[in-house]
Order: structure tokens, then C-alpha cells, then sequence
């Protein structure tokens, strides 16, 4: 086996261990308030801007009907709002609200502390490095 395939497939188990570390360690936020990954993604791209459900669905690879129910209670909760296109009746949009937005605040500062928690061993220098190089990862995946 190549030097480089070993240097990847400890990067994929210390991945793995890094994820598994991070959901054992305590509930987070998004558990916490009641909504499951789904719901928090949904949330997470909602921030950028409006979508339709068809546009959550693709971008979290489910369905239409899936990614409808699990926006359902995101507007049940009152963080979410829909509202049909002007020009397009049959197309509705949805938005975070302020109390949305405020939500998806506090639960962003529940992980970043969580993950803080998992890089306390190392160094800015060392976690500059690793979002360089996961900005990297992220970007040639697109």
C-alpha cells in the first residue's frame, strides 16, 4: 500500500473517531431544543437565504415528501415561515424567522464550543492549518 493510502485511511478513521467523540459527549444544542440533523441542516441552509422544500431535498440528497415533514415542525416550532412566490403561485419559499435565526445563534455557539472541546490539544497554528486544509477538501467536492 502507498504512503499516501495509509495517510488516507487513518484520516478517514480518526474522522470517524473525531465524529463518534463529538455525538457521545453530550447532548447538543439542536438535541437539546428538540430537532433532529434534518432540521438542523435545513436550518443551517435556510441562513443563506430562501429555498422551496424541492431545493432542501436535493441538497440533502432525500426526498421531496422527507424534506416536507421535517420542515413541517421547524414551522410548527415557529422558526421557520412560508410564503408563496408572487409570480408563481404554486411555489412557495421558505425563510428563517427572527426566532429561527436566533435558534440556529445558539446552537452554532453550542458546537463550536463542543468542538473547541476536541481541539484543546492543539495549537491556532495547528487548527489553521486543518481549516486550510478541509477548505481545500470542501472545496474540490463540490
Amino acid at each position: 500500500m502507498k504512503r499516501r493510502d495509509q495517510f488516507i485511511e487513518q484520516f478517514i478513521s480518526d474522522l470517524g473517531t473525531l465524529y463518534r467523540q463529538s455525538m457521545k459527549a453530550r447532548p447538543g444544542k439542536a438535541e437539546q431544543v428538540g430537532i433532529n440533523r434534518e432540521q438542523m441542516y435545513a436550518l443551517l441552509m435556510l441562513k443563506r437565504g430562501a429555498m422551496t422544500v424541492k431545493e432542501i431535498a436535493a441538497n440533502m440528497a432525500t426526498t421531496s415528501s422527507a424534506a416536507s415533514q421535517f420542515v413541517d415542525h421547524l414551522v410548527t416550532r415557529g422558526w421557520v415561515e412560508r410564503e408563496a412566490d408572487e409570480s408563481d403561485k404554486r411555489k412557495v419559499w421558505l425563510r428563517l424567522t427572527a426566532d429561527g435565526q436566533i435558534q440556529l445563534k445558539h446552537i452554532r455557539q453550542e458546537k463550536v464550543k463542543r468542538f473547541g472541546e476536541l481541539f484543546k490539544n492543539i495549537t491556532d497554528e495547528e487548527l489553521e492549518a486543518l481549516v486550510r486544509v478541509t477548505g481545500k477538501l470542501a472545496d474540490s467536492s463540490k
